[in-house]
C-alpha cells in the first residue's frame, strides 16, 4: 500500500507536464485496442454486406400487349399529348412526351411511345400499372392517352405459412400504387431477420386495378448465439479471446433483432493484465428506415513493469451510438440510402486503481452518410462517404486550446469502396473482393489515439502482428482478397494483398508511414454450426525499425447454436 502512495503522485506529476501534447503514454496500449475492436467492427460490417442477399422480385407475367384497334391507320398530326387519370407518382412520364407533340404520327408511331411509356414504368418498379390507347378521333390534333394505376390489395398469407406481422417492414401499404422496388425493400427488411425465411408472389388480379400480394414464411428459433474463441488481442492486455454472443430475433414481433456480446481475455490473473468489453446492439425497420441503437463498454489492464516500482495501468470506456438509415431510392439494380449517427463515448484511466483525471475523455460526435449499392450483373459496387464531426453535446468536454493539444472538435471525411465479384476459377465457385477504407482529418490538428486510424492488424493490413501499429490523423487502407471453395471440405482457400498509409501530425516520430502485407489462409463452415479461419500472413514492405513477427499467424474458432 505504501508503494502504491509513492507511485501515484509521482507519476501524475509527469504526465501533468505532458498530457497537452499527446494524452500521456497510459492510454496509448488501449487506444491500440480500442482501434483494433473498431477495425473489427468495420470488418464486420463488410462481411455483412457482403453476405446480405440480393432481392429481386421478378414480374409473374409477361409485357402487356397494347391494342391497337381503335385507331386508324393513317398519319395525324398530334400537337398535343395528354395523360388522364395519371396519379402523381407518375408524373415522370411527362417526361417522354414533348419528344412526340407537334409532328405527323403513324399508329406505329404511337405504339412506340405507349411502349415507351409502360416500359418506364416497368423499370420504376409499377409493374401493374399500364398506359393504354383509349377509343378516340385524332382530327382535332390531340392525342389522349389513359392510365390505369396498378395497386396493392391486400396482403395474404400463403398455404402453411407462419402469420407474422410485416407492415413496419415494408414502406408500402394496402390500397398504394403497387411498387415492385418497395417490395424488394420490405422483403429485405425481413430476410435482415436470420431466423426468417420469406418469399413472396403477385398474384392475379381480383379485382380491375388491385393485386394481390402472398407472404410465405417460415422461421426457425427466435433465439441463437455463439461461442467464439481467437487470438486476436494483444498481448500487452490478453492475446486469447473468447467471446460469447447471443441473438434475439423478433423482440417485439416487429422484425427487429436484438444482439448481445460478452469478450474476455484467458488470462486468468486479472492483475497481471486482462480485455473485458461488453455489447449490445438492437436495430428495427420501419418502412423506408431503419433505427440502430448500440452501446459497448471495455475494460483493459496491464501490469507495468517499472524501476522502483512495478505498477497497474488500466482504462475502461463505455460508447453509446444511435443510428438513423433512411432508404433514398431503389431501383432494379441500385440502392441509395443516407444514415445520421450521433455517438458519445466517456473514457477513464488508472495507475493503481487511482483515476488520473487529466486523462478522462468524455466526448461526442456527429456522422452524415450517403451509401450506394450498385448490381452488375452479379458483381456488387459499395460507396460510401460520411462528414463526422466532433461536438458538444451531452456533457462532452470543452475544446482544448492549447494549440499542439489533441482536439475534440474535429471535422473529418470518411469513405468506403467495396467491390464483391463472384466466378468460376477452373471448376470451383470463387470470389474476388477489394475494400478500401479510410478517413482525412479536414482540419490538419492533432487528434486523441481512439479517433485516429490504425493499420498493422489483420483487420486493416495483414502481415503484421498488430503489435505495433502505425497511427496517424488521416489514412486509408485496401485490402483485396481472392478466395477459391472447396465443397468436398465444405471450406475455402483464400490469398490476401493488403496495403495502407497513415498521414497527420502525430505521423512526424512513426518510423514510417506506409506499410504492405500478404497473407494465405483457409476457412470453412460445416452443418453442424462449427466454423474456423486460420492463415499465415507475411510483411511485403514495412518501415526500417518497424517491430513484428517474420510470420504472423491467426486463427477463429466458432460454433453456433
Amino acid at each position: 500500500m505504501k508503494n502504491r502512495w509513492i507511485i501515484i503522485p509521482i507519476t501524475l506529476l509527469c504526465l501533468g507536464t505532458q498530457v497537452s501534447v499527446d494524452a500521456a503514454d497510459v492510454s496509448q496500449p488501449f487506444a491500440h485496442q480500442e482501434l483494433q475492436n473498431q477495425a473489427k467492427e468495420i470488418a464486420k460490417w463488410k462481411a455483412d454486406r457482403e453476405s446480405l442477399p440480393r432481392i429481386k422480385i421478378e414480374k409473374a407475367d409477361g409485357e402487356k400487349e397494347m391494342s391497337s384497334g381503335s385507331l386508324p391507320s393513317a398519319a395525324f398530326y398530334v400537337q398535343e399529348i395528354t395523360l388522364k387519370n395519371l396519379p402523381e407518382e407518375l408524373d415522370f412520364l411527362y417526361d417522354l412526351l414533348p419528344s412526340y407533340e407537334n409532328r405527323n404520327l403513324k399508329l406505329s408511331d404511337i405504339e412506340e411511345l405507349v411502349r415507351e411509356l409502360n416500359q418506364k414504368l416497368q423499370d420504376k418498379g409499377y409493374v401493374t400499372s399500364q398506359v393504354v390507347i383509349p377509343e378516340q378521333n385524332l382530327s382535332g390534333e390531340k392525342l389522349v392517352l389513359y392510365c390505369t394505376p396498378g395497386k396493392l390489395g391486400q396482403v395474404v398469407y400463403a398455404k402453411g405459412s407462419e402469420i407474422l406481422p410485416w407492415k413496419n417492414a415494408f414502406p408500402i401499404r394496402e390500397g398504394d400504387l403497387m411498387n415492385l422496388r418497395m417490395l424488394e425493400e420490405g422483403l429485405e427488411n425481413m430476410k435482415r431477420v436470420s431466423s426468417l425465411d420469406v418469399s413472396m408472389k403477385i398474384l392475379p388480379p381480383n379485382e380491375p386495378g388491385f393485386s394481390d400480394l402472398e407472404l410465405t414464411i417460415h422461421s426457425q428459433k427466435q433465439v441463437h448465439g455463439s461461442l467464439s474463441f481467437d487470438d486476436s488481442g494483444m498481448k500487452e492486455t490478453g492475446k486469447d479471446q473468447f467471446t460469447t454472443s447471443l441473438g434475439f430475433d423478433r423482440v417485439f414481433n416487429a422484425n427487429d433483432v436484438l444482439y448481445i456480446s460478452n469478450t474476455l481475455d484467458t488470462n486468468r490473473d486479472w492483475s497481471e493484465k486482462g480485455t473485458r468489453s461488453q455489447s449490445f446492439s438492437y436495430s428495427i425497420p420501419y418502412g423506408k428506415n431503419r433505427l440502430t441503437i448500440s452501446h459497448s463498454r471495455n475494460w483493459y489492464n496491464q501490469l507495468v513493469f517499472s524501476k522502483p516500482y512495478d505498477f497497474t495501468s488500466s482504462g475502461k470506456s463505455q460508447t453509446s451510438r444511435v443510428s438513423l438509415e433512411h432508404m433514398i431510392s431503389r431501383s432494379q439494380t441500385e440502392r441509395r440510402s443516407m444514415d445520421i449517427t450521433v455517438s458519445k463515448r466517456d473514457s477513464h484511466y488508472f495507475i493503481n486503481d487511482a483515476e488520473i483525471p487529466v486523462q478522462a475523455m468524455n466526448t461526442s460526435a456527429l456522422e452524415i452518410g450517403f451509401n450506394d449499392r450498385i448490381y452488375f450483373g452479379r458483381n456488387t459496387l459499395y460507396l460510401r462517404l460520411a462528414h463526422k464531426q466532433g461536438m458538444g453535446w451531452f456533457g462532452a468536454q470543452k475544446e482544448n486550446e492549447y494549440p499542439d493539444a489533441p482536439k475534440t472538435r474535429y471535422q473529418m471525411w470518411l469513405f468506403d469502396v467495396d467491390w464483391y465479384q463472384p466466378f468460376t476459377m477452373g471448376h470451383r465457385p470463387a470470389t474476388f473482393s477489394s475494400s478500401l477504407h479510410g478517413q482525412w482529418n479536414t482540419k490538419g490538428n492533432r487528434l486523441y489515439g481512439v479517433d485516429m486510424l490504425s493499420i498493422g492488424n489483420r483487420y486493416t493490413v495483414n502481415g503484421f502482428d498488430g503489435e505495433y501499429t502505425l497511427m496517424g490523423e488521416s489514412g486509408w487502407y485496401l485490402r483485396n482478397e481472392l478466395a477459391s471453395t472447396i465443397p468436398s471440405l465444405h471450406s475455402e482457400v483464400y490469398m490476401g494483398l493488403d496495403v495502407g498509409a497513415v498521414y497527420g501530425v502525430s505521423t512526424d516520430t512513426l518510423v514510417g508511414r506506409t506499410i504492405a502485407g500478404a497473407t494465405i489462409g483457409m476457412r470453412g463452415t460445416f452443418s453442424s454450426g462449427i466454423s474456423y479461419d486460420a492463415f499465415i500472413s507475411r510483411s511485403l514492405y514495412k518501415p526500417e525499425g518497424y517491430h513484428t513477427k517474420r510470420w504472423p499467424m491467426g486463427f477463429t474458432i466458432t460454433c453456433k447454436f
